[in-house]
């Protein structure tokens, strides 16, 4: 079995492959809904060979994200699969080591994965972060008005660059282009897997764009009141929340839910306002921590910007244990503790002890979902 980084020619076996795993029922192929890992370019993603036959494969791709003035550098796993016939031999596990290998060599400080299986928990991957997850439902409707003075409709290529710099704007937020921000909504990664498709919305105060919302929904033949989901969006709370609920009047849905970071506090009390039921879970998927001291490095900006913290730092020690140095503090941790404390909001200061700061992150299964 050879095991190596996929050649830009491999590709096709790489979507055939993941077709084959992910797409059984039919729809859109992988390799339209997901371009970051199978469109040619410079190649991260890598596969087990059997006589030059793709038989298991792992797709990686980098990314930054932006928190205030901090900017993580991060790989995303996803498309993992193994042809049926070699499964139970390793292949994916051997596979996982290796991109986690050269996503520390690329200087990477986080790994991010689509799943949460026993392969990626055997990995040191772990479930982390907060989210509210807001749900809207006609029987709670209070009727708000929020749209009120804006003009809310769907998306039109001359928007784009509004669009852009409003998704640019976030705090926190995932770095992108303006042809990869038109690329990722026509490919809708995250709603092609539900056989769903992106419906892009906007909203204009005084003849500049103050808000946008991607929503996921079935098809156009397929308008058959399944519930819709919020993929992301941004601007002004306000404005996302007319948006929101203007689309769910124009399109008739009866059940629609989003998900809000635990930092977005304004957004959450418009929709609470606005009646939506609401619930608390985890971030998508599962994270590793790479490197430790890299991570703190890149996350220094932020916890210094928001909490005037410059003195710390991590170490990988022995017995598997992390070093953490905050405020003339030394305290070891486990891989698992460490994502904890970096990624989890916790109740009372971290001045008290309760550990660092936490670092806010994006839904990991919006826009940029692999």
């Amino acid at each position: 079995m050879d095991f190596r980084f996929l050649e830009l020619e491999e590709l096709s076996q790489a979507v055939a492959l993941a077709d084959a795993i992910f797409r059984k029922n039919g729809g859109k192929s992988m390799g339209d809904s997901f371009p970051s890992i199978f469109q040619p370019g410079i190649g991260h993603s890598v596969g087990a060979f059997h006589e030059e036959r793709l038989v298991s494969f792992v797709g990686l791709v980098p990314q930054r994200i932006n928190v205030g003035p901090a900017a993580l550098r991060v790989f995303s796993m996803g498309a993992v699969c193994t042809d049926i016939a070699y499964r139970g031999q390793g292949l994916a596990g051997k596979l996982v080591a290796m991109a986690k290998r050269h996503a520390i060599e690329a200087g990477a400080s986080l790994l991010f994965v689509s799943g949460t299986r026993s392969l990626y928990v055997r990995a040191d991957c772990y479930k982390f972060g907060a989210f509210r997850r807001f749900q809207y439902s006609a029987v709670t409707d209070q009727s708000f008005q929020a749209a009120d003075g804006k003009e809310v409709r769907l998306l039109e290529s001359r928007d784009l660059f509004r669009m852009h710099e409003l998704a640019a704007a976030r705090t926190v937020t995932f770095e992108q282009s303006v042809s990869e921000l038109q690329l990722l909504l026509h490919a809708a990664a995250y709603a092609s897997c539900s056989g769903m498709l992106h419906q892009t919305w906007v909203a204009y105060s005084e003849e500049e764009m103050s808000g946008y919302v991607i929503l996921a929904v079935s098809g156009e033949e397929e308008r058959d009141g399944r519930g819709a989901f919020v993929v992301e969006w941004g601007g002004k709370p306000d404005s996302v929340t007319a948006i929101v609920m203007h689309a769910i009047k124009q399109a008739g849905h009866t059940d629609l839910h989003m998900k809000v970071g635990w930092h977005e506090e304004e957004l959450a009390d418009q929709l609470r306002a606005a009646g939506w039921g609401e619930s608390l879970e985890g971030n998508s998927g599962t994270v590793c921590v790479l490197d430790s001291a890299e991570l703190f490095r890149q996350a220094v900006p932020y916890w210094e910007a928001e909490h005037g913290l410059t003195d710390v730092s991590s170490s990988f020690g022995r017995d598997g244990m992390y070093e953490v140095r905050q405020m003339g503090r030394n305290t070891a941790v486990t891989a698992s503790k460490l994502v904890e404390l970096l990624f989890q909001p916790r109740s009372g200061r971290w001045e008290d002890g309760d550990g660092l700061p936490p670092i806010p992150l994006p839904y990991m299964s919006g826009l940029h979902f692999i």
